[in-house]
């Protein structure tokens, strides 16, 4: 099982200034007309969720976890669901550019 960083989580980008909490997984977006996915959606910190901007990027992206989100029975059923349901995305994997 590959790791998959919990909501809450606040991590810095390989290429950000900032640090940025995960508040969603598993993201559809829009790309120039390419619908497809990145591992995290984030916010910033500690501006939070604005309504306006929102950062997608993929684990490998990240540099620094600074702190791990909460992780209990509900993350552990999610997980479990997870791999599961990731061997039948029919969306491409977008990357940074």
């Amino acid at each position: 099982m590959r790791e998959v960083y919990p909501l809450g989580t606040i991590v810095k980008l390989k290429k950000g200034q900032r640090k940025l909490m995960i508040i969603g997984r598993v993201p559809l977006m829009n790309n120039n007309g390419l619908i497809g996915y990145f591992d995290y959606a984030g916010c910033l910190i500690p501006e939070g969720l604005n309504g306006q901007q929102s950062f997608f990027f993929n684990h490998e992206d990240v540099d620094q976890v600074y702190q791990r989100g909460y992780e209990g029975p509900e993350e552990d059923e999610y997980l479990r669901q997870y791999e599961k349901a990731m061997e039948t995305v029919q969306y491409p994997r977008l990357h940074l550019s």
